[in-house]
């Protein structure tokens, strides 16, 4: 999840924003599972963080890590909660779970990268 240009909330003011002009790799996509956008524009989604929350469209492009990039989905909020978005040193939310773990394995970045060979077991760390 990372703001969308059109987001005025002072949240996402504070941060890079995601410009779907400036990607030509882009699509917009529905977020409840359905297989086409109606009428030209998605549906959109509320997530809570806690206490906060953002709203936003649902994208897939190009995403990388380190050096494996692969097709993601992602939300791009156009309505961001002040706390704790405003707080945070970062731009973006990303996801790191496992299919399994995920409100929808299509926003796994983990799943994503196994399922064209990039990663050669579903594991990640962080230290």
């Amino acid at each position: 999840a990372l703001p969308d240009q059109s987001c005025r909330s002072p949240a996402c003011r504070e941060h890079r924003r995601f410009s779907k002009k400036t990607s030509s790799t882009q699509r917009q996509i529905p977020c409840h599972g359905s297989h086409r956008v109606h009428h030209g524009k998605a549906d959109k989604l509320e997530i809570m963080y806690g206490q906060g929350f953002i709203k936003g469209m649902c994208f897939q492009d190009r995403i990388c890590a380190g050096g494996i990039c692969t097709r993601g989905n992602f939300i791009s909020a156009v309505q961001e909660s002040n706390d704790p978005f405003s707080r945070f040193p970062f731009d973006a939310v990303l996801g790191l779970s496992l299919a399994s773990l995920a409100s929808n394995k299509l926003f796994s970045m983990v799943a994503r990268m196994t399922s064209v060979n990039a990663l050669r077991h579903p594991v990640f760390s962080v230290y």
